[in-house]
């Protein structure tokens, strides 16, 4: 085999087998994208999840070993999500299921439309 074809094949084995990536839109708000970060942010400390923010970029670790990358666009916002093949087992499109419903979540609780979970809902 040709030393270029064993680097690609060796690179593409480590690029797969690391990580895994997903890439989906959400909605967010019109006007400044990025004023949403401090919402997302108050969300995210609440439920004692590590963040990282950027100019232009949430990270939000979702769980142990899944991260979800908030990135504001036009008409709304791509959400990344990247989960670490060693992060709990096998179940990748599990880790991903949870990883996106969390992510949603968040945003929903940076709208304001979530409940906190420390308090009871309104009697009815």
């Amino acid at each position: 085999m040709k030393p270029v074809k064993i680097v690609l094949a060796l690179g593409c084995a480590l690029l797969c087998g690391c990580k895994t990536v997903r890439v989906y839109p959400i909605a967010g708000p019109q006007g400044d994208p990025q004023a949403f970060f401090e919402p997302l942010i108050a969300c995210a400390s609440a439920e004692q999840l590590e963040h990282r923010r950027e100019p232009d970029v949430l990270h939000v670790n979702i769980m142990p070993g899944i991260w979800a990358q908030f990135t504001p666009r036009r008409s709304g916002y791509t959400v990344v999500l990247v989960v670490n093949d060693g992060s709990g087992g096998g179940d990748r499109e599990g880790h991903f299921a949870a990883a996106k419903r969390k992510s949603e979540v968040l945003f929903a609780c940076a709208r304001g439309e979530l409940v906190p979970a420390s308090e009871p809902p309104a009697a009815g």
